[in-house]
């Protein structure tokens, strides 16, 4: 019984440090409301059940409750191509999840076979080996392109992300390699393999990750867009009230440009765009992203390398939450001196948005 001592121990720190994970990363989701964060909770939920179901399977030599385990794991493909999906785009690839679909199921369906032992009866040793090899070589053109396109989106994360999240980035780059490279290693050479070394490998990369995200969710919003620049106009004139700066560069560096572009902007806003609705223009560099109130001629003005969801829906809540606290403010003349504390909504309404060095 000495033997078992070490499958127990790595299970067992490998599913406590799967369950905190999940846990921290639960309570984001509850708190926040980021969809990336649901993903992750799917990604560290079924690989929990892997390392409970692989324990027991190996504590008890049953081979059966192993094949069962990675089985279990096969959800976590579909969540992973949603998560890094939307982290560079706003609907899911139909390729990739077309792809694991394909994979998923040819590896589900030659499981179920070796899983059922009656249907041995109907295959020779030769069909067997078959099924054992199909399983084997789907399940690995399943799980190695994900492990890789794991490696890949958190290096790029790293690779541009700003300086204030570069710890945390590189953290989740480390989980990404324990997943993708550390654990592929151990299978393949079987070091460690009969107590569970590889469980441990995967079970610390995804913790690392998922810990990193929670801590730095901005790391989630590195790829998918750029903002650069927040603007709340007073239409008639084109006075900017308050000025918010995520990012200066392109042709935004220039304060006199931004300065023009956005005057040129107010002058169409009453007379072509829809008033109380969201509203986009497309500049060859960028795109501006425009929410005007129906009951005042005050226009919020977002610009972004890329327009998304988030962003709409975040420009909206500002606007609605200025206009309720500036109200007294929006009457007559204009005391720029009095929406400088704006500055409070931006870090409630666009605290996702990593802000770079100016």
């Amino acid at each position: 019984m000495q033997s078992l001592y070490p499958i127990y121990f790595i299970g067992f720190i490998s599913a406590l440090l799967l369950f905190i994970a999940f846990i921290v990363i639960t309570r984001l989701f509850i708190r926040e409301r980021f969809s990336f964060a649901l993903y992750l909770m799917a990604m560290t939920f079924f690989p929990l059940l892997w390392v409970v179901l692989s324990m027991f399977g190996k504590a008890s030599n049953s081979s059966d409750l192993e094949i069962l385990a990675i089985v279990i794991m096969v959800p976590m493909g579909f969540f992973f191509v949603m998560l890094f999906d939307s982290l560079t785009r706003e609907t899911v690839d139909p390729i990739k999840m077309s792809y694991v679909s394909i994979m998923a199921g040819i590896f589900f369906l030659s499981s179920i076979l070796q899983l059922s032992h009656s249907s041995f009866d109907l295959f020779t040793q030769y069909g067997r080996d078959i099924i054992f090899f199909v399983r084997y070589i789907s399940w690995n053109l399943y799980s190695a392109p994900l492990g890789i396109l794991w490696i890949y989106y958190t290096l790029k994360i790293y690779q541009i992300t700003p300086s204030k999240q570069k710890n945390y980035a590189a953290i989740s780059f480390l989980g990404a390699v324990l997943v993708g490279i550390i654990n592929p290693i151990l299978v393949i050479t079987q070091i460690g393999y009969t107590i569970g070394l590889h469980m441990l490998a995967f079970s610390t990369g995804v913790f690392l990750s998922a810990i990193a995200w929670a801590k730095e969710p901005k790391l989630a919003y590195v790829l998918p867009f750029k903002a650069l620049r927040l603007a709340v106009v007073e239409t008639k004139g084109g006075l900017p009230l308050f000025t918010h700066i995520w990012n200066d560069e392109g042709i935004f560096k220039d304060t006199s440009m931004f300065t023009s572009i956005i005057q040129a902007v107010t002058i169409f806003i009453d007379e072509t765009m829809e008033r109380g609705s969201i509203n986009e223009i497309h500049l060859e560099e960028a795109m501006i992203i425009v929410m005007q109130d129906a009951n005042y001629d005050i226009a919020s003005i977002l610009v972004t390398s890329k327009v998304s969801q988030i962003l709409r829906r975040s420009l909206e809540k500002f606007t609605r939450e200025f206009l309720k606290v500036y109200d007294n403010y929006l009457e007559h003349s204009y005391d720029l001196e009095k929406f400088k504390s704006a500055k409070r909504l931006v870090k409630k309404h666009f605290r996702f948005i990593p802000e770079y060095s100016i």
